[in-house]
């Protein structure tokens, strides 16, 4: 089963998967790019804030798309032909619950060409469901997450490997509502992310007015809100969310098994 979801996962980030195209790339530009790769790789296992009292474990397959304008924008400016409106992410992902309403995630996609890109993802995470009653749950959750996303451009006529590497973490408060067969919920939280751009091209993708290096790298922190619902359907969860961080809008889905 695990390899079918694996499969699945992969086919369908491939069918949407483009490598985007850069070029002179100033300070303003650079931070457009990476808050909105940030966004789409940050964790996420589409959950509300209510967790099991007794042990559980949850595993299952997360996708979705997020809104790219700049991305694609830029890409545009390379290549007049390049279509990069959304990006797509996408993992397998594990929870695991203990007593006292603590719960562990663990979110993965191993290093895998997907078209002309190479991505891999990583994430952990950690939720207390400090509060229960009736039907209204409260959580914190604090997560961790690191992807890098790889790709070829040509520049100045020679092939060259371009890598782009996230790394974020955050901290959400969740509230979530009961209602035996379907959990919507809704968050608050706080995210800073590392971003750092390489180039191995031998002329830089970068304007001079910003680095003459083949790399940068700089820091951002914002806001997050997200809300959703997770459908519980025996053994089977379906889960729907939207989420907003760095002015960027990402929308996922989740199918997954509880036992």
């Amino acid at each position: 089963m695990r390899y079918f979801i694996l499969l699945t996962l992969l086919f369908s980030l491939k069918t949407h998967a483009a490598a985007p195209s850069f070029s002179n790339i100033n300070s303003s530009d650079f931070e457009k790019l990476n808050k909105e790769f940030a966004t789409n790789f940050l964790h996420t296992t589409v959950s509300p804030a209510s967790s099991s009292s007794i042990f559980g474990v949850e595993v299952g397959l997360i996708g979705g798309v997020t809104d790219t304008p700049n991305i694609d924008k830029f890409s545009k400016e390379v290549d007049p032909s390049a279509d990069i409106t959304a990006i797509p992410h996408g993992f397998v992902f594990a929870t695991v619950a203990i007593p006292m309403g603590m719960s562990f995630d663990l979110g993965l996609l191993p290093e895998t060409e997907l078209g002309s890109i190479d991505i891999k993802h990583f994430a952990l995470a950690a939720k207390w469901n400090f509060f229960s009653l009736a039907v209204l749950d409260l959580a914190a959750k604090a997560h961790y997450s690191s992807s890098t996303v790889a790709f070829k451009q040509t520049v100045s006529n020679i092939k060259s490997d371009i890598s782009i590497e996230q790394k974020s973490i955050g901290v959400d408060l969740i509230a979530s509502g009961n209602f035996i067969f379907a959990e919507p919920y809704i968050g608050l939280g706080f995210v800073s992310t590392s971003s750092t751009i390489d180039s191995a091209a031998s002329a830089s993708i970068f304007d001079n007015t910003f680095t003459t290096g083949s790399s940068a790298k700089d820091d951002y922190s914002s806001a997050k809100i997200l809300a959703g619902v997770q459908f519980n359907l025996f053994l089977v969860h379906i889960g729907l969310e939207y989420m907003n961080v760095y002015s960027t809008s990402r929308f996922s889905g989740k199918l997954s098994f509880y036992f």
